[in-house]
């Protein structure tokens, strides 16, 4: 029997849930080590915050409660974050299967930052979420998207943009 087929299997039941499933991209070598230290990147605060975001469908400060958010933003409800205040050029990147950051979300999140560079939902049906940072295939499917976009402005300032 082989010992991975345990990993894939909670991967199966954990990770595809939550990221969109695809099994083509999964690579089964390093599932042990993902499983060692998931999801120890982030908090539990974070992925409260995560499904305050999701719920309200608002980009905005983390929700204490009233109370405690007028001693910590002098609002009882947490302001929205001002994207439009966002100076840096941007390139989003969004996979069709993407259960984490949707299609949707990311058209949303294009019509709110003033200097989207690059919008493109990358043609492949299966890329979700986890393909991003963990898709075995990433440099046949992503990454030349991505360079394409470094090169262009790779000899421009980038401390010099604009608004």
């Amino acid at each position: 029997m082989n010992p991975l087929t345990g990993y894939s299997i909670c991967i199966r039941d954990t990770v595809f849930p939550i990221t969109g499933d695809n099994d083509e991209e999964l690579e089964t070598d390093i599932l042990p080590v993902l499983l060692d230290h998931f999801p120890t990147a982030t908090s539990v605060k974070n992925l409260y915050h995560f499904a305050q975001v999701s719920y309200r469908r608002q980009f905005a400060r983390f929700d204490y409660g009233a109370d405690i958010n007028l001693d910590m933003y002098e609002y009882p409800i947490p302001r929205k974050y001002e994207l439009e205040n966002v100076k840096m050029r941007v390139g989003l990147f969004v996979g069709e299967n993407d259960f984490v950051s949707t299609v949707e979300d990311v058209a949303i999140l294009k019509q709110n930052l003033p200097n989207v560079v690059q919008h493109l939902v990358i043609p492949r049906s299966k890329m979700n979420h986890a393909d991003f940072f963990l898709g075995r295939h990433m440099n046949e499917y992503l990454f030349s998207y991505i360079f394409d976009v470094l090169r262009t402005y790779e000899s421009e300032n980038v401390m010099n943009v604009s608004h």
